[in-house]
């Protein structure tokens, strides 16, 4: 009976993406006798990189590595990936809660992965390249590159083999079934079919056309990740030519958003306070984010008089910053702007929390001290 929790491997050891230097660079016979500044500097290990390389007792290393090393560096980067993956079943664990679909995913340090773990862990996605934005509290990544190898595939069910043999399976049936049973696929945010696909031998994922070009129309998503901090811009009036004509831009919001993210960092902590956010909504930013715990509250400002104008602009960004295409990645969304409440905008508001459960409020602002009035 295969038992996951047997898979264990240090955690609060790092540097063990390192290991795909040693195998490119030596022979794998070397390679555990390097794992110690014996090579280029590297320092990591030994008994995690055995268990990461899955070595045997005599101390060599399985035939896998030998066969990704003659195929390509790429092939051989992604392999030790995978085997960092699945060494462990808490990692294994994460990257499946973590999961996104369509090969993509976020993991946040404290849902599964401690702080050692975790820094560790994103340390390894981002040094074996397969981040897309990372920051001290989650790191988000694509995978999709695997299953476009189909060399790697087999490869990955020789690997991931021996991986369910160190968690006690007797290779009774067939290693597919086995990985699928035990939600490998999810681990790597693919759906069953493309990872049997894969596994197999086959292309699992279809190239993208060399000269295929962006759909304009269409936005890049990608994870929200919190990122604390602000950096404050040009305040006060501003005159810039475009296109032969001369504009006045207002800076006012600028000035609000430092204004914000003070009030909000004195009350809470900079470390929990973060402006111009990325909404991985294409190129879109939020102008402020609050994230205490789990609870996340995306602030919209607004600089028009009108209140009701105000209200109009700022809740189909927040709307899509939040919830589009099918995420949630908000508890709370706040109007932030000048304007003095009215009876229509507060009955407005509160129609839309009841009818339609949409966690949105209006708070008015200070511009002199940037304090908040009450959520309305």
């Amino acid at each position: 009976m295969t038992d996951l929790s047997r898979l264990k491997v240090s955690l609060t050891k790092h540097g063990a993406h390192k290991a795909f230097h040693l195998l490119r660079d030596l022979s794998t016979s070397q390679v555990l006798a390097s794992v110690w500044n014996k090579h280029d500097g590297i320092k990591i290990d030994l008994a995690q990189t055995r268990q990461n390389l899955s070595a045997f007792a005599d101390g060599n290393l399985p035939g896998v590595w030998d066969r990704a090393k003659a195929l390509s560096d790429d092939t051989l980067r992604q392999l030790v990936f995978l085997a960092i993956i699945f060494s462990h079943h808490t990692v294994i664990e994460a990257f499946q809660v973590g999961a996104l679909g369509a090969g993509t995913g976020e993991i946040t340090r404290g849902d599964v992965l401690d702080t050692k773990a975790f820094t560790n862990i994103k340390n390894d996605i981002v040094e074996l390249g397969f981040s897309t934005q990372h920051n001290a509290s989650a790191v988000a990544y694509n995978l999709s590159e695997l299953l476009r190898n189909s060399a790697l595939g087999e490869l990955a069910g020789q690997l991931l083999s021996l991986k369910l043999q160190s968690a006690g399976w007797n290779t009774g049936g067939d290693v597919v079934d086995e990985c699928v049973r035990l939600g490998f696929h999810q681990a790597l945010a693919q759906g069953e079919d493309v990872f049997r696909l894969w596994l197999g031998g086959g292309q699992a994922i279809d190239m993208e056309p060399e000269r295929a070009a962006p759909d304009p129309n269409v936005a890049v998503r990608k994870a929200f990740l919190f990122s604390a901090g602000h950096r404050p811009a040009k305040e006060g009036k501003s005159t810039r030519k475009i296109e032969r004509e001369n504009i006045e831009a207002d800076l006012t919001h600028n000035m609000l958003q430092s204004k914000l993210y003070d009030f909000l960092a004195q009350k809470h902590g900079t470390e929990n306070v973060g402006t111009e956010q990325p909404s991985g909504i294409g190129a879109n930013s939020i102008d402020v984010v609050l994230r205490i715990d789990k609870e996340t509250t995306f602030f919209e400002l607004k600089t028009n008089p009108s209140l009701r104008t105000c209200i109009r602009d700022a809740l189909p960004q927040l709307l899509e910053y939040a919830y589009w295409p099918a995420d949630v990645r908000s508890t709370k969304l706040v109007i932030v702007a000048e304007a003095v409440p009215t009876q229509d905008a507060i009955n407005y508001l509160q129609k839309l929390r009841s009818a339609f459960n949409i966690p949105v409020y209006y708070s008015r602002i200070d511009r002199s001290t940037g304090r908040l009035d009450d959520l309305i």
